[in-house]
């Protein structure tokens, strides 16, 4: 059917060759009405008991309905595929031992293996790194034999070019009428470059906090709070370094969850809940010298907003550069 060239009667190939034949595949029967369909055939001489050729049997079946079922099958697949690449996931199919079955053109594209190189050759479990592959090997095939469905499952694999990449993966079961598991289908989406950020804004934080902690300078970052005309009318302190204690005289483990008003009464007559107000509502950053009454001392301040509704300052007590 595809080459639209015209093949000989198997009829009449049998009889003169006394041997069985069957048509090559994609084979097509054209009806007087000029109606085309999908056959699959074999024919078989008639032999005598002198294994003479008598004749031959002819038998074949109609098979265009499972030719349009494949067509459409791949046709799925294809528009999968190119939804897959584009969204750059994976798409794969194992039978019920975790051999690959399928494999999407995005298999190229992420782990550097083309489609036959997977297909009916390795099974998924080869494509985890080898540091516990056979404890991955066994609880995966278990999980198999549970038919459990897998959700954002974090997996371990190396590409063909030896790179080490984390996939999520995703898979549900695949059973045949009569509920017996054919095998999983499923997808992985490479997250390596979203865990290298993670890795890395772990690593920013942890630094960020040796810094507070160590630094010379008190540093605390509070919460604003406003009143029902939207004013600022107070602040809670969300956490203070180690240095707090040192140029304030309060320990940080007493400020910690509480308001300023409660800690520095008459904080509220000072122009600091209106500084830092603005620093909040505008985003902007101040740098001031404010006396505190309730704690007899002076301090230089660097005021800024570091998220909705929050600020940060960092101070010195200059108290004796005052008073000199």
């Amino acid at each position: 059917a595809r080459t639209r060239l015209k093949t000989e009667n198997p009829a009449w190939q049998a009889i003169r060759t006394g041997q069985p034949v069957s048509l090559a595949n994609h084979t097509a029967l054209i009806a007087r009405d000029g109606t085309e369909r999908q056959i699959a055939d074999s024919c078989a001489p008639i032999l005598n008991e002198n294994r003479e050729v008598l004749g031959a049997v002819l038998v074949f079946r109609d098979v265009t309905a499972d030719y349009r079922r494949r067509a459409e099958l791949r046709e799925i697949r294809e528009r999968f595929s190119q939804i897959a690449e584009q969204c750059g996931e994976l798409i794969w199919e194992t039978d019920a031992a975790g051999l690959f079955t399928y494999v999407s053109r995005a298999c190229r594209t992420l782990l550097g293996y083309d489609e036959e190189e997977l297909v009916g050759k390795l099974h998924f479990y080869d494509l985890h790194r080898e540091e516990g592959r056979q404890e991955f090997r066994r609880t995966a095939l278990a999980a198999f034999e549970r038919r459990e469905i897998f959700r954002d499952l974090h997996n371990l694999v190396v590409a063909k070019d030896g790179r080490a990449l984390d996939v999520l993966t995703n898979g549900i079961p695949v059973v045949d009428g009569e509920g017996r598991l054919v095998g999983y289908r499923g997808s992985d989406r490479d997250i390596s470059d979203l865990k290298k950020a993670e890795t890395a804004l772990r690593e920013s934080e942890i630094q960020h906090r040796l810094l507070i902690e160590h630094a010379v300078s008190g540093i605390a970052v509070h919460e604003i709070i406003w009143d029902a005309e939207g004013k600022p009318c107070d602040f809670v302190y969300l956490s203070a370094n180690a240095a707090f204690e040192t140029h304030t005289g309060l320990r940080a483990a007493d400020v910690v969850g509480r308001q300023a008003t409660k800690i520095l009464p008459g904080i509220e007559k000072t122009p600091l809940l209106e500084i830092y107000g603005n620093v909040v509502r505008y985003g902007e950053s101040v740098s001031f010298e404010q006396e505190f009454a309730p704690l007899g001392r002076y301090f230089a301040v660097n005021a800024y907003r570091v998220s909705e509704g929050r600020f940060a300052t960092v101070f010195t007590d200059i108290t004796h550069r005052r008073q000199a």
